[in-house]
């Protein structure tokens, strides 16, 4: 997980790290950053979806030998 957070853009990664490792709400998350509460939306939005396409390898059924 660390990795695909690193992936990430450092806005959406600090993002990503407010919301599920400090608990913030995005209208928290907002006025902490100092940023729309739009624009902390949509950077989440993005954010998620891009940790799920990283990894989605995961989520995927195994061949078996």
């Amino acid at each position: 997980m660390r990795e695909a957070l690193e992936r990430l853009g450092e806005a959406e990664r600090e993002i990503v790290r407010l919301q599920h490792l400090e608990g913030f709400t995005h209208s928290e998350i907002a006025e902490h950053l100092g940023l729309p509460l739009g624009t902390v939306k949509s950077r989440s939005f993005r954010a998620h979806r891009e940790l799920a396409d990283i990894l989605r390898h995961l989520r995927e059924p195994m061949d078996e030998p």
